[in-house]
């Protein structure tokens, strides 16, 4: 297991080696919840994630994730590969995925060996602002297939797919955005929607509108394709750690205005639940203007307090709500959940981003 990391570590500086232009970030990141710590280490090259590890604390034990993607232009191909192990305290599990395409076609496919095992491959048709895909494998020697369709255009973008794994019912999921176009971004309002259906009895509505919107396509599309949307819990085995969106934080930077306002509606076995969520900037109104031009020296209290975000998510049942807060001044993130049930455990993150020229 030791050679493994090894490997992992020295593809992420092959691949830091191979772009002297892109600017080099690391990140470090701490999450607690009631059940667990995890401390993680990132690096990433032009916003490209090289190298990811962690270390998850549990009332169990430890777990260790590392793994290392590297770009297909290494090869002169669009894409990536990446390869990641999982060790807990009841196995060791590895995995590698790549999607790797040049023009019209890209290929990718999946080979995970943990508690359970599984083997597929997809074919995905680019075709400018359309994207099909389209493939299958094995879970434990068990068929599953699995399809997605991509649509994007400057101000709309659409992904639709769905699997269907062994012991399971069907999922499918939408996904769509209304964003600015990019020379808008941070200036009007957008909004996301995504429905998940896990059986007749079971799926998820999530609607939210966001004031002066900083998102694209990227929302609704993911951004490493058909294998990181939610019905991968019917072709994997392990997870790959590269494809975790960093930071968790729901609604994180998706508004350059004064906030989000979203709303959930969950069904569980025909029991629905909504829920509210809302994200404000109380002291963004204070700024002279939407786009204030950039202050000729640091200013570390008017960052202070343009970045200090305060929310609540408040289930409409029998649940108590949570209070939100967050704390941003570069290069630090402070983010803290606490549920009024219990006020003793929150959750924290923090992050601390190191840039290199």
């Amino acid at each position: 297991m030791r050679r493994l990391f090894v490997v992992i570590g020295a593809a992420a500086s092959v691949a830091c080696a191979g772009d002297s232009v892109a600017q080099t970030a690391a990140e470090f990141e701490l999450e607690r919840d009631p059940e667990a710590t995890t401390s993680r280490l990132e690096l990433a090259r032009g916003g490209f994630y090289l190298l990811r590890a962690e270390r998850q604390d549990t009332p169990n034990g430890e777990t260790h994730r590392v793994g290392a993607k590297l770009p297909g232009s290494l090869v002169g191909l669009d894409g990536y590969a990446s390869l990641f192990l999982e060790d807990d305290p009841a196995s060791t599990g590895v995995g590698t995925n790549f999607e790797l395409g040049k023009g019209l076609w890209v290929v990718g496919g999946s080979l995970e060996r943990a508690e359970a095992d599984f083997s597929g491959a997809y074919v995905k048709m680019r075709a400018g602002d359309l994207e099909i895909s389209g493939g299958g494998g094995a879970r434990d020697g068990r068929a599953v297939w699995h399809g997605a369709a991509y649509l994007k255009t400057e101000r709309f973008s659409l992904a639709t797919g769905g699997s269907l794994g062994p012991d399971e019912s069907a999922y499918s999921h939408v996904a769509a955005t209304w964003h600015p176009a990019p020379d808008a971004r941070g200036r009007t309002p957008g909004a996301w929607m995504t429905l998940e259906r896990d059986g007749p009895r079971d799926y998820a509505l999530e609607i939210a509108l966001a004031h002066d919107a900083t998102f694209g396509h990227l929302t609704s599309w993911g951004a490493y394709g058909m294998d990181q949307w939610p019905h991968e819990k019917r072709i994997e085995a392990l997870g790959d750690v590269m494809r975790y969106f960093r930071p968790s934080i729901r609604n994180h930077e998706r508004s350059a205005g004064l906030g989000v306002l979203a709303a959930e509606w969950d069904v569980d076995g025909g029991e629905g639940t909504l829920t509210l969520d809302a994200r404000y900037y109380p002291f963004r109104l204070l700024r002279a203007s939407p786009s204030p031009p950039a202050p000729p020296r640091r200013d570390l209290l008017a960052e202070l307090l343009n970045d200090a975000m305060v929310g609540w998510i408040e289930p409409m049942g029998d649940e108590a709500g949570t209070l939100l807060a967050e704390l941003r001044l570069d290069p630090v993130v402070l983010y803290v959940e606490v549920p009024r049930s219990n006020r003793s455990d929150p959750y924290v993150f923090v992050q601390y981003v190191l840039r290199a020229p």
